[in-house]
């Protein structure tokens, strides 16, 4: 028993040492003087630009379809890939585009909550000699609406990892045979251009003396493929547009809250530093007391959440 003892207290002492590390962590960030917000701007239209989504995907060439016309099928089919190549490019340059544009944004938005922490947490020094604070019963509804701003989450697929990802098309149908056949043949091996593997399929073709209609059927695949990925990269387009517009009002807000703490934060220092008891400061100082002193506490929880 004294064993299990003796280790549940270590364990408890653990847990101790964690939260205050991650607490002297939280405040490291914090103490840093906050930066003056200036309000994220609307992107220009070209970011989150449409119109590369609606151009019809190029359809497949008039083939011969004979043994002798193998060769001059071939580097049709080779010419189609490569258009199917710079076709899915643009795409996805221009998803890529407002995905980067977005996520800068984001990024912003995230950096400027943090000022507004830092912001309150400047205003310690005028809360610690009212030790009454801790024990005021207050909630996120007891503050100002213009303060209490919760950031969207970002969607999942914009790290680059997960972009890529995300934003890939295979082609599809391809037997293991054939596909070590290109690799061998410097396809996939050397490239890391997805429609080079098509290519390599049609230079494969032309040496095997396989139908061309194989090839056919793969790029058909393909173009389906792109067709169903450009329909997915602009509705993601348009959710990252509708979503942008949201950042730019959260920025405005932030900034207005900043106006407003500054304010908040002013009018307390003019408290008479003697004063230490919250009955002998006015309605209004006792309210932007608490009120700071919440969203303190709040302000470190926020920076626990990024260590």
């Amino acid at each position: 028993m004294e064993t299990l003892a003796f280790f549940a207290v270590l364990i408890f002492l653990g847990v101790v040492f964690e939260t205050y590390k991650e607490k002297r962590a939280a405040r490291r960030i914090l103490k840093k003087a906050p930066e003056v917000i200036q309000p994220i701007e609307q992107p220009s239209e070209t970011v989150y630009d449409l119109a590369p989504y609606d151009v019809p995907t190029p359809e497949l060439p008039q083939l011969e379809d004979t043994l002798l016309a193998m060769n001059r099928d071939s580097k049709k089919l080779r010419s189609y890939a490569e258009e199917l190549d710079r076709h899915k490019n643009r795409l996805e340059a221009a998803a890529k585009k407002a995905a980067d544009s977005f996520h800068q944004d984001y990024m912003k938005l995230d950096d400027q909550q943090l000022q507004i922490y830092r912001r309150v947490y400047q205003s310690r020094k005028f809360l610690k000699r009212f030790r009454e604070l801790k024990y005021q019963k207050i909630s996120a509804t007891d503050i100002p609406e213009k303060l209490r701003i919760t950031l969207p989450r970002i969607p999942s697929y914009l790290d680059a990892k997960a972009f890529n990802k995300k934003y890939s098309v295979n082609v599809t149908g391809i037997s293991n045979a054939t596909s070590r056949t290109i690799m061998n043949n410097g396809g996939l091996k050397n490239s890391n251009n997805l429609w080079v593997a098509a290519i390599g399929l049609a230079a494969v073709a032309v040496a095997d003396l396989i139908n061309t209609s194989k090839m056919k059927r793969k790029l058909e695949e393909a173009r389906g493929s792109i067709i169903n990925h450009g329909v997915s990269l602009k509705t993601n387009t348009q959710s990252l547009k509708n979503i942008h517009i949201e950042l730019v009002d959260l920025s405005r807000k932030l900034k207005e809250s900043e106006i407003s703490l500054i304010g908040m934060i002013n009018q307390v220092g003019t408290i008479d530093r003697k004063i230490k008891k919250l009955a002998n400061v006015s309605p209004e100082n006792k309210k932007y007391l608490s009120t700071l002193y919440f969203l303190s506490v709040e302000a470190e929880i926020h920076c626990k959440t990024k260590l």
